[in-house]
């Protein structure tokens, strides 16, 4: 895969994966991963089993800014500028978020492998 898309993701995916370890849960640091291409669209899931995201619109805590010398609080920003769509929500019934994020996949000129639609 080109080498930008690769990093853009892996970088996405360190972050919702962060996110997840951080907001787990009490003594509970497990979450699930799901990567799948579908196409020329890589889709990547977390899920995890802390107590999920706020009710309030997940826009308003996403739009707001960290303070320049803050460790953290950039992560799901940081994952909406990477990705080409993003999802934030919780996991119906049993608690957890989830952060689901796709970006259109550009494929090397030497690929070993040549996908076609």
């Amino acid at each position: 895969m080109d080498p930008d898309t690769s990093y853009d993701l892996s970088l996405a995916l360190g972050e919702a994966c962060a996110n997840a370890v951080e907001h787990a849960g009490e003594g509970s640091a497990e979450f699930r991963v799901t990567a799948y291409l579908d196409g020329e669209k890589c889709r990547i899931e977390v899920a995890d089993s802390g107590p999920g995201f706020p009710q309030e619109p997940v826009c308003a805590f996403t739009r707001s800014t960290a303070p320049v010398d803050a460790e953290s609080g950039r992560g799901l920003r940081l994952i909406e500028e990477l990705a080409d769509h993003v999802h934030f929500g919780n996991r119906a019934g049993r608690g957890g978020a989830v952060v689901s994020f796709d970006k259109s996949v550009k494929w090397r000129a030497d690929a070993p492998v040549a996908l076609t639609t």
